[in-house]
């Protein structure tokens, strides 16, 4: 599957795919499927793909050498790609979590009933200006990358509602983290307080330029805890429960997705409320204040 300024494809491979018949996809397929994007810009652009082994053989590496000089991203190609690096590949920080809870809603009978729902989810994913979000997502991931020289960056990033991820460092909302030991580096603490002075809550060291202190053991002034934990839980955690860390993983992204727009402001009304109570208590326990109070986030 490809896009560049639309959505190209979908194209089922063979289910036992080498070197010879990828290289036919390549030189046969691939050309037809670009016929509706502009020669400029395919004179221009640059070709992504993963490390399988097919893609890896000599005669695919010699064909995309000599088709896109410098502008291939792969392994063994003159752009490495970044392996394990999921929020700095298009297909890891984006399409994946999109097509798979498309896919997998109810359970598949057939291959062909598998190719089906792949067509169609495609085309419920091919929004108006989606991929060109997804290339400024993209790009922010990069620059991140940098500011934070190549280290873990996923904690920095927030969700949007279009399903990608974006950078939350514009006004007016302010950045949370609890005080784990990533979050107390000296690198994280210097980044942040640069990008987003005073516009944040967490841990913080004697100069560290925050709006206030994270409360720990306060889950109740907590979003995390009040709200997105029970929800992911309750959602991850039901039968037939996952045997294997990937599969955990995927369960714990479509959660993340089912998040919306809606229920997040519901979330900050709430937590509007509840500093509220725990300014009049002056700072005691608000917990029994909350027993008669129906919170609905979902609906």
């Amino acid at each position: 599957m490809a896009w560049s300024l639309a959505w190209l494809g979908p194209h089922i491979l063979p289910d036992r795919l080498t070197g010879a018949t990828y290289r036919i996809f390549l030189e046969q397929v691939l050309p037809s499927l670009l016929q509706t994007v502009p020669l400029p810009i395919q004179r221009d652009m640059w070709f992504m793909q993963d490390g399988a082994s097919a893609h890896f053989s000599s005669t695919v590496r010699h064909f995309l050498n000599a088709t896109y000089p410098a502008r291939c991203i792969g392994l063994g190609g003159p752009v490495a790609w970044p392996p394990r690096s999921p929020n700095l590949n298009p297909l890891g920080l984006f399409f994946w979590g999109q097509m798979k809870p498309l896919v997998y809603e109810m359970p598949v009978d057939s291959a062909e009933e598998l190719v089906a729902r792949i067509v169609v989810a495609s085309y419920k994913i091919n929004t108006p200006g989606i991929f060109e979000r997804v290339r400024q997502s993209f790009l922010h991931r990069c620059e991140l990358c940098n500011d934070t020289r190549g280290r873990h960056f996923e904690h920095l990033l927030c969700i949007a509602g279009n399903g990608t991820y974006t950078l939350s460092f514009t006004k007016p909302h302010v950045f949370q983290q609890d005080g784990v030991p990533p979050h107390w580096k000296l690198e994280v603490r210097e980044f942040l307080n640069n990008v987003i002075p005073n516009r944040r809550t967490d841990r913080p060291g004697t100069n560290d330029k925050v709006m206030f202190v994270w409360s720990p053991k306060s889950p109740d002034i907590t979003p995390f805890d009040f709200f997105l934990w029970g929800f992911v839980k309750d959602k991850v955690f039901v039968p037939p429960l996952t045997s294997n860390l990937e599969d955990l993983r995927t369960r714990i992204g479509n959660a993340l997705n089912l998040v919306t727009p809606d229920m997040l402001k519901r979330v900050r009304e709430e937590m509007d409320y509840r500093l509220d109570v725990v300014r009049m208590t002056r700072g005691s326990h608000i917990e029994h204040l909350q027993c008669h109070r129906k919170i609905d986030f979902y609906n």
